[in-house]
């Protein structure tokens, strides 16, 4: 029995294999989630990171995103580095992001400051920032 060209003596160990996998899957994701967390909130709100930290459904909630789309990132894919590698960028870049908008304006990141992204690249292509 062949599967993504590994040849497998019984369907027991096909799906032992793909049991880890999806295991290290959730565990790469519980990890990019638990470092969106910190990295976000880390130096201007570091009482709250403890809370998410501490609290066991906070974690759970925080976690659930970035699990739920390294899996589905794993199935579309096919490649656990791939998958994963991708679900590190969007939840760690939207954790620096979160960390420099609480720095610069102490508010944090909403869904509909994802929406304002292209505008942003718009308005700057309009301008030349020189910087002083």
């Amino acid at each position: 029995m062949f599967n993504n060209g590994i040849a497998f003596k019984t369907v027991t160990n096909m799906l032992l294999y793909w049991f880890v996998q999806m295991m290290l899957v959730v565990g790469i994701s519980i990890f990019i989630g638990m470092a969106s967390v910190i990295v976000g909130g880390y130096k201007y709100s570091f009482p709250m990171v403890k809370d998410v930290l501490m609290d066991s459904h906070l974690l759970m909630l925080n976690c659930l995103a970035p699990i739920l789309m390294g899996l589905t990132l794993y199935f579309l894919l096919g490649r656990i580095w791939l998958g994963t590698g991708l679900n590190a960028l969007i939840f760690v870049g939207l954790g620096i992001a979160n960390h420099y908008k609480l720095m610069f304006r102490d508010d944090a990141v909403q869904f509909a400051d994802l929406q304002l992204v292209s505008e942003a690249s718009k308005m700057s292509q309009k301008y030349a920032i020189q910087l002083t």
